[in-house]
């Protein structure tokens, strides 16, 4: 039940999406036909900045699921590598310190 109201969602979102994309389009597109608007310059928008939107919604919207999880995923392997450096770091300092004491009391048992 959970699953079917998730896809329910997602096609309500994608049809919402395109419906948004879409109607404002063809109603400037239809004025302009009837000749009751001049919408020559709409065109280009619609045609560079809305409709790829659009088209680029769709798949991320279809796909959210699976690049969520790809995204954390990798995000999980950046945060172990992270910590693995930090961790290495703390490794190399602990001996150059250790190493630094020694010579300290190598220095204080030779005077």
């Amino acid at each position: 039940i959970k699953r079917n109201r998730t896809i329910q969602r997602k096609v309500a979102i994608l049809i919402a999406t395109d419906v948004l994309s879409w109607v404002p389009f063809i109603i400037i597109s239809t004025t302009h036909f009837l000749e009751l608007l001049d919408a020559s310059s709409w065109h280009s928008v619609f045609s560079i900045i809305i409709l790829p939107c659009n088209c680029i919604i769709n798949p991320v919207m279809i796909l959210e699921d699976h690049l969520c999880q790809a995204f954390f995923e990798v995000f999980e392997k950046v945060g172990k590598v992270f910590s693995a450096m930090k961790k290495r770091k703390n490794n190399d300092m602990d001996r150059h310190n250790s190493h630094e004491i020694d010579v300290t009391q190598m220095n204080a048992d030779m005077t």
